[in-house]
């Protein structure tokens, strides 16, 4: 995908894990808590335009898959808002690629992806209608799901 987790090999997973640490030849993520701070601040349409210019920049900046993964979730976040569950899904699908290629396998990052992912296919194919419930008095009750997951930010 765009989001480059598709082909990842052993030597990747080494890369991410020293990247995270810090350690190994200095390597270490770009997209951090400040710069994804710092994305979400912004309005929906200007945080993409922004993640478009890091990402077409990640060569000279020597953006780590990790940072891309990060990039792909605050863009899954960001196509939720916007109401574009078929977007979102396609960013989470790339988060849970890389959880399931570079993360082990009791990694709860890679359930929390999954979920994401399977709340915005639910979402698609309800084309986001909104689920309605009748209760007993006969009053209408309308009820939406939260763009956001539970416990994500």
């Amino acid at each position: 995908g765009e989001g480059g987790f598709g082909s990842w090999d052993s030597s990747d997973t080494a890369t991410v894990s020293s990247a995270s640490s810090g350690g190994d030849g200095g390597l270490a993520p770009r997209v951090g808590v400040e710069v994804q701070e710092a994305l979400l601040e912004l309005r929906p349409r200007e945080r993409l335009d922004e993640i478009e210019a890091i990402e077409s920049e990640a060569e000279e900046m020597g953006l780590l898959k990790v940072d891309r993964k990060e990039l792909s979730l605050v863009k899954a976040v960001t196509f939720s808002e916007l109401g574009a569950p078929s977007a979102a899904a396609e960013q989470w699908s790339q988060c849970l690629a890389f959880a399931q290629a570079c993360l082990p396998p009791n990694d709860e990052s890679g359930s929390a992806y999954a979920v994401q992912h399977r709340r915005r296919c639910a979402a698609r194919r309800r084309g986001r209608k909104r689920l309605r419930r009748r209760p007993s008095s006969g009053t209408r009750v309308g009820c939406t799901l939260s763009p956001l997951g539970e416990g994500l930010s």
